[in-house]
């Protein structure tokens, strides 16, 4: 085995450990619905193509060749649906339908075994990721500010990641000391994995460390081996430390709602007004939309009002709450929860009826999030009672 295949080799186990990593980290944090089960589509794809090349580098057999471009071939499709639950919008049927036609043409290429296979695949994940990207963009008018940070930043490192991916394909760069897409992928993953606990200077810093130590390794280390180059061990080290700051952002699960209640604790006791600002303030969230009992003129107060009896807090998920689907109060309260784009309903007064309406971002979504949320029920109520004895 050369040099540069034991780099590539070792390079792609750290990215397959980083991507199991982030899968279990996703179903750790226990936040089901529909970003669950597209985030584990596109990472389940990336991990099946880098544990069936690795095997492949091992000799295990050509099969796996095949199957690790079938994995990459499906990939823009996982991300383009990855694209869409961000946005909570169905990308341009045009961009649809030019992923499912590269994404069909390209495995009857792969079945065909035809030379320029790995060429036709190349620009099939370039264009797909580059039309995500642009749905990605394009889909920012439409959300709150809370969901505005967590598709920006994953925009920008999906732009770093289209030529990281580009350099898996040596008919591209044959010269390029590694293959640098695990790597990518890895910071991709740590990005969406830190959203809302660390800011963009947090970021910025532990990564500059991060390169600073690879390189300085790599410098130290080049002199033991005349075959790898300083630049090719700092991307193994590199890789490394990226696989254990994710495996340590995994394992620690950190408590994204402290602020929020911590200004929860600042706000005036019986406060109404200071609870609903602390809440929609808080960076979690999206603007929270004060319902009147004007802006619910079309529903009965009395069966909402039962209805928060039963669910104190009304979440997008747990629809139709205890209701028949086609209920009308259950069609009305998706619609309002539509009409606001918000993922859950708190009651603020019983009467005149007043409810909140908020929207937490589907990469923020946990079960300690929720109870924070219930806590912020409890105590708006606590709140009326103080003022209306």
């Amino acid at each position: 085995m050369t040099m540069p295949v034991v780099i590539d080799s070792l390079v792609n186990a750290m990215g397959l450990a980083g991507v199991l990593a982030l899968i279990l980290a996703l179903r750790r944090r226990d936040a089901p619905g529909g970003m669950r089960w597209r985030w584990t589509l596109a990472l389940g794809l990336v991990a099946v193509m880098y544990g069936s090349r690795g095997l492949e580098w091992l000799g295990a057999g050509t099969g796996f060749a095949a199957l690790t471009m079938a994995a990459a071939a499906v990939i823009p499709l996982a991300v383009l649906l990855v694209v869409e639950g961000l946005i909570r919008r169905h990308a341009p049927l045009i961009v649809k339908l030019l992923v499912l036609t590269g994404m069909v043409a390209v495995l009857i290429v792969i079945a065909s075994a035809t030379p320029w296979a790995g060429k036709a695949l190349g620009v099939h994940i370039g264009i797909g990721m580059a039309l995500a990207v642009g749905t990605a963009l394009a889909g920012m008018r439409g959300i709150d500010r809370a969901e505005l940070r967590t598709v920006a930043a994953l925009a920008v490192c999906q732009v770093a990641l289209i030529p990281a991916a580009l350099s898996d394909f040596r008919e591209f760069w044959p010269d390029l000391p590694a293959r640098l897409s695990p790597l990518a992928v890895m910071f991709f993953g740590w990005v969406g994995l830190t959203i809302g606990s660390w800011s963009i200077a947090q970021r910025m810093a532990w990564l500059g460390f991060l390169v600073v130590v690879a390189a300085l390794s790599g410098v130290g280390l080049a002199h033991i081996s005349v075959q790898a180059s300083w630049l090719q061990i700092a991307i193994v080290v590199l890789s490394t430390l990226m696989l254990v700051t994710i495996c340590a952002e995994a394992i620690t699960r950190p408590d994204a709602g402290l602020k929020l209640r911590r200004a929860l604790v600042a706000a005036p006791p019986g406060d109404r007004d200071a609870l609903v600002q602390a809440l929609t303030a808080s960076p979690i969230f999206g603007n929270g939309v004060m319902l009147s009992q004007a802006d619910l003129a079309d529903f009965d107060p009395d069966a909402v009002r039962a209805l928060f009896d039963r669910y104190p807090m009304l979440g997008r998920r747990d629809a139709p709450w205890g209701l028949a689907r086609d209920a009308i109060l259950a069609e009305a309260i998706g619609a309002l929860l539509d009409t606001h784009t918000a993922t859950h309903l708190l009651m603020v007064e019983p009467a005149p009826l007043a409810l909140l309406a908020v929207n937490l971002p589907a990469l923020s979504a946990s079960d300690a999030i929720e109870t924070d949320l219930a806590l912020v029920q409890r105590l708006l109520r606590a709140a009326h009672r103080k003022e209306h004895p």
